[in-house]
């Protein structure tokens, strides 16, 4: 380094005390990682020196070099050595990646080639051998301006402190684009059907989760944090959120983010965490609490699409081990309880979906249902339920959601890691589907019919399933029509073997006797005998009063109808 030295000088020789009016210091650093021809750096202003006292000032200070930096302020130093200076700092646009390149030092990668090209910077400042410290700070990077102060440890065993208010920032764009292979590609669908569904596995092995970005556990074990950072608004991946306050504090290798809170879509959030980096293996415990959050444009800026519209709240506990964000999220353990009001599912109109397969069904039988008009959506009223997560795979079994024409409860999987579902519910259907056909929907109504919800988080499939629909229609009304029809056949009789309460049980009734004097009746193809006569069996004639009765079938009984009859009669649309 070599410097020049250009203005007055005043001062007592004895006294050691000097003035530098006009002061023009020009100074040329070489060497270390500066590009060839080093850089130069020139400083003007007005000075006093003070030796004796060991401090020094300079007012009116103007800093140029590297072709770039412009900066003016005043400095003062209180102590040569160990040295300790502050002063006022009023930078003027600059190009800090180009600065650094200048400098020779390698510009951090971020998302956007266009970011860290813009700072302007106001601030006052102290440095000694242990920290350096921004206070009344005013900072705009690209389109992001910043208030606040930041403490920066030089030295060993200091903390970063920092407290920034600021309005918006895209952190998108100073992040490191992703690199690597592209996502695999979705099962391929067979022509004229859907693809199978991508299976959701009970417990994905961790030993699989080496991929992700690695977590700085050297970083974090060395960090000693305190901050406060509060935002107008934050981009972060396809989010947007508003009035975001985090509270972050690291030390000796345990980082703390308690709490955050924001905005977001309608409603707000709170997430409590900590990343514990002291073991091993790194250990996450997280708890974030939801409130009145709209899913629809959520899922349409984050996933580009949406399933599933409403207000939701969700409480979430989970905790996981390791060493990379795709094992942590791998292995994430807890437990979420959800609820979402006055929503719609956006992918499919399922009342239309229930009637559609079922008068699918209905035309093989020679009849016609009218299915209505496929709105695409079907509305909720509620949607709640709650889930166990285990090693990455959310799995609840009390599932539920009513709506105007539907009450459908279910179970089913999700698996975090791969972005699959595979849900399947039953939906009972309610009197509102009338609105239709009343037919279909007497044929329907009070039925549970199972329809699959499955495939990526993102665009899941909705299947009805026809077979499951089928089965309980024919076992609802085959039921009905059997018991119609024993007790129409073989009431009395089987009343009078099983007795009266067990035929009751079973849906038998006894029939109510007849009045004194009244006739009888006779079976299936016979004839009502007068008053005092006798029944005659099926083929017979009505007996004259005192006369016979007529003979009787081939073994002395009558005949019982069969089963797989009572069956055929029951079918509503097998007839």
């Amino acid at each position: 380094m070599e410097g020049r030295y250009k203005g007055d000088v005043e001062g007592q020789r004895e006294g050691l005390a000097l003035k530098l009016p006009g002061m023009d210091l020009t100074v040329k650093a070489e060497g270390g990682n500066l590009p060839s021809g080093g850089a130069d750096l020139h400083l003007s202003g007005h000075g006093e020196v003070d030796l004796t006292r060991q401090t020094a000032r300079i007012t009116q200070a103007k800093l140029e070099g590297m072709e770039q930096l412009k900066a003016e302020g005043s400095i003062t130093v209180t102590r040569f050595s160990p040295y300790a200076l502050s002063g006022e700092l009023n930078l003027e646009p600059v190009n800090p990646r180009a600065l650094l390149t200048k400098l020779g030092q390698k510009a951090p990668a971020t998302g956007d080639e266009k970011a860290l090209t813009a700072l302007k910077l106001k601030t006052a400042f102290a440095v000694d051998p242990e920290k350096l410290e921004l206070s009344r700070m005013e900072a705009k990077l690209d389109d992001t301006t910043l208030r606040g102060g930041i403490t920066w440890p030089l030295g060993a065993g200091s903390t970063v402190r920092l407290e920034l208010d600021g309005d918006t920032l895209d952190l998108n764009r100073y992040l490191a684009a992703k690199g690597g292979a592209s996502a695999a590609p979705a099962p391929s669908t067979p022509q004229g059907g859907d693809a199978a569904p991508k299976a959701v596995p009970s417990a994905p092995p961790a030993a699989t989760a080496t991929a992700g970005d690695d977590l700085p556990v050297a970083t974090l074990k060395r960090l000693d944090l305190d901050g406060k950072i509060r935002l107008g608004a934050l981009k972060l991946g396809t989010g947007r959120f508003q009035e975001v306050q985090l509270t972050l504090k690291g030390k000796d290798g345990v980082l703390r983010l308690e709490p955050a809170t924001m905005k977001l879509y309608g409603g707000s959030t709170r997430l409590d965490a900590t990343l514990d980096a002291r073991g091993e293996t790194p250990k996450l415990t997280m708890k974030q609490n939801l409130q009145g959050v709209q899913l629809e444009p959520m899922l349409k800026e984050m996933t580009q699409d949406a399933s599933v519209a409403g207000a939701a709240n969700l409480d979430l506990d989970v905790t996981s081990t390791g060493k990379s964000v795709a094992a942590l999220k791998q292995g994430l353990e807890g437990r979420v309880s959800f609820n979402i009001k006055d929503g719609a599912y956006l992918k499919k109109d399922l009342t239309h979906a229930i009637r559609e397969a079922y008068g699918a069904y209905a035309a093989t039988k020679g009849k016609t249902i009218q299915v209505g008009e496929d709105t695409g959506r079907t509305p909720f009223t509620t949607l709640e339920g709650t889930a166990e997560i285990h090693r990455g795979v959310l799995e609840t079994n009390n599932f539920q959601a009513v709506s105007p024409a539907l009450k459908v409860t279910g179970a089913g999987k999700v698996d975090l890691v791969q972005s699959q579902m595979d849900f399947t519910t039953k939906t009972n259907v309610a009197a509102a589907l009338s609105d239709v056909d009343s037919r279909s929907v007497n044929d329907l109504k009070g039925m549970s019919i199972p329809v699959r919800i499955h495939g990526d988080l993102s665009h899941p499939r909705t299947t009805v399933d026809l077979a499951g629909l089928l089965e309980e229609a024919l076992k609802t009304k085959a039921m009905e029509k059997v018991q119609e029809k024993v007790q129409e056949k073989l009431g009395g009789k089987l009343q009078e073997k099983l007795g009266g309460k067990l035929g009751e049980k079973l849906g038998i009734k006894s029939p109510e006797p007849a009045a004194p004097g009244s006739p009888t009746t006779a079976p299936q193809g016979g004839t009502t005998a007068p008053q005092g006569g006798t029944t005659a069996p099926q083929g017979g004639t009505t007996a004259p009063q005192g006369g016979t009765t007529a003979p009787a079938p081939a073994g002395g009984k009558t005949a019982a109808p069969k089963v797989e009859d009572l069956l055929k009669k029951a079918l509503p649309l097998g007839r």
